[in-house]
């Protein structure tokens, strides 16, 4: 018989910032997931939650997210996804000015596109 009496454990200050850190990282996660695989931010949110929130990876226990904080970056980032990579493309067709002044190729380590 389930103790519906029972208080939930109270979390911690560090226990709350470890959870919002790994939400923020399995965000990034699903958002890659999302761009590569063209699922839909519903199927990669289910998956995430349901098989990646707390999972074990050689025998490593991953850290419970922030579920609310996780549903929010993936929302906003779908909802403002032409807006980021309309900055994200114009940012990365600059160069820096060190780069600008020397001879050469005008990228720099943070600019240079992949090999």
């Amino acid at each position: 018989m389930i103790d519906d009496t029972a208080k939930p454990r109270t979390l911690s200050g560090n226990e709350k910032r470890k959870m919002r850190s790994a939400s923020r990282l399995y965000a990034v996660q699903a958002l890659f997931q999302m761009e590569h695989s063209a699922q839909t931010v519903e199927v990669v949110r289910r998956e995430f939650l349901d098989h990646r929130f707390g999972a074990t990876y050689e025998g490593e226990e991953m850290v419970d997210g922030d579920i609310d904080l996780f549903r929010k970056i993936l929302e906003d980032a779908v909802n403002w996804q032409a807006k980021i990579d309309q900055m994200t493309d114009r940012a990365s067709t600059r160069s820096c000015a060190p780069c600008s002044a020397r001879p050469g190729p005008k990228w720099c380590k943070a600019t240079r596109p992949p090999a």
